[in-house]
């Protein structure tokens, strides 16, 4: 078969498969931040407008004729594009062998999907964390958030205190700003979900502070549709590994934000992982053909800052 036979098969193969995008790398996959897939072949960056609105509408009496103005502040800046890479290669032994039982297109199918897994799972750790050696900056670490260093301690915390430790967490955003944001996400890491799920009160010894923690959340009016999610990404053991810029060490750092697309965002091509043009396909000295893939990602733009906030606390054990 000819190599751009084999390039349209593949293609095929892949494009049939991209409806199957990993649940679990929620941030390659659009759970945890709004990916808009509208990024153009070749982009390098793309423009971000950051909005701030300040100011108040005065009350017009009969006589008067002073509006009062609100102050827009619009900053402009780039967010840098990046393409993530890695392929696959087959054998001329295997290749034969592949073909001879019959095997080659679940093999193929199994090494595009592999690829696929790769590609995802960089591109869930540059939207999250973005990418040190480059100077970008993530989800968890956006320069324009400032971060809370909260002296709360999980692992002596009471179920009392954890109770009002979380519901104000999603009470304080705004306080400090004319932002009237509502939350509707919570990120913490894992160890303080299963803390959360374990404490349970001395008095009402079958409900757990998370149980009570939701509960008290959708009792407050236009907070029913806040979510708690656990992460991997908010453990401070990961942070650490992967140096992530901005945060402490030794530190869980907690996410309360407005998971909206007019807050945040970042911008992918329509496929999430390409096969390159067949002319990038190539054969190594050891008799085996290269398929190389690749996908482009614009690190996560936070376009309203007040409606995400940082809390970092000791680490859960």
């Amino acid at each position: 078969m000819a190599v751009y036979d084999v390039y349209q098969e593949l293609n095929q193969k892949l494009n049939k498969s991209l409806t199957n995008r990993f649940p679990e790398l929620t941030f390659a996959n659009g759970i945890d931040v709004p990916i808009a897939f509208n990024l153009a072949p070749g982009a390098e960056s793309v423009s971000v407008d950051e909005i701030t609105a300040r100011g108040e509408a005065g009350l017009l009496g009969s006589d008067s004729s002073d509006i009062p103005l609100v102050q827009i502040a619009v900053s402009k800046t780039q967010a840098p594009v990046v393409m993530a890479v890695a392929g696959y290669s087959i054998g001329f032994k295997s290749d034969r062998a592949y073909g001879f039982s019959g095997k080659s297109a679940m093999i193929t199918e199994r090494s595009v999907m592999a690829v696929r897994r790769a590609i995802d799972e960089r591109l869930n750790f540059f939207i999250a964390y973005g990418e040190p050696s480059l100077g970008i900056r993530g989800f968890y670490n956006n320069a324009g958030v400032t971060p809370i260093a909260s002296p709360f301690d999980p692992n002596v915390a009471t179920y009392e205190t954890l109770v009002t430790f979380f519901v104000n967490l999603v009470l304080s955003m705004g306080l400090t700003t004319f932002s009237q944001s509502f939350p509707t996400d919570i990120i913490i890491s894992r160890r303080l979900l299963i803390r959360l799920a374990n404490t349970r009160s001395t008095t009402q010894t079958t409900m757990s502070a998370l149980e009570a923690v939701q509960g008290a959340i959708r009792a407050i009016d236009g907070y029913q549709g806040v979510t708690l999610r656990a992460r991997p990404e908010s453990d401070s053991a990961i942070l650490t590994q992967r140096a992530v810029t901005g945060v402490p060490a030794n530190r869980d750092r907690i996410v309360v934000y407005r998971r909206d697309p007019m807050v945040l965002e970042a911008q992918m091509e329509s496929a999430v992982a390409q096969m390159m043009p067949a002319k990038y396909m190539y054969a190594d000295p050891k008799m085996a053909m290269n398929y190389p893939m690749f996908a482009c990602c614009s690190a996560p733009q936070i376009y309203d800052p007040q409606s995400v906030s940082y809390v970092d606390i000791v680490t859960s054990v």
